[in-house]
């Protein structure tokens, strides 16, 4: 068997390992961070949501328009978890149920991992957001709906 020059020997591994090493730091470089999640919760159902668009290093990062749906019985108990770098910089949450500004719930800003509510009976549109300072930092999109099922 033919041996390759410079890799068979022990200053061959070392090059070897310099440009192995030099790969995986370029291939760290142009990854691009995920963004936090959010996730509702209620009885066996759960939805997991990335920003639609949030802020980072003095940049606009847009995900995916898609509003996430999760199916509640009247009543029932949803949950609201973050994931913890959200929780940190500060989130706060806005139900809107209707169609006027008297159907909408808005929290203050929390510093929490999860949060619990009860749903009511009608569709319902759930905004997080998050703040880095003054500034708008993300927001993560939901639809509760109603189900008998």
């Amino acid at each position: 068997m033919r041996q390759l020059r410079g890799w068979g020997t022990a200053g061959g591994a070392v090059r070897f390992g310099a440009v192995a090493a030099l790969l995986a730091v370029g291939a760290l470089v142009g990854c691009q961070q995920p963004t936090p999640g959010v996730t509702l919760q209620s009885g066996s159902r759960v939805v997991r949501a990335s920003a639609t668009v949030y802020e980072r290093g003095g940049k606009q990062i847009t995900g995916t328009r898609a509003v996430k749906v999760l199916k509640v019985h009247p009543g029932a108990l949803v949950n609201i978890d973050v994931d913890r770098s959200l929780a940190d910089k500060g989130w706060s949450f806005h139900i809107t149920s209707g169609t006027s500004p008297s159907d909408t719930v808005n929290s203050p800003v929390l510093h929490l991992l999860h949060l619990s509510f009860n749903f009511g009976s009608a569709t319902s549109d759930v905004v997080i957001s998050s703040r880095h300072g003054y500034t708008p930092g993300g927001l993560w999109a939901f639809t509760l709906q109603p189900t008998l099922q």
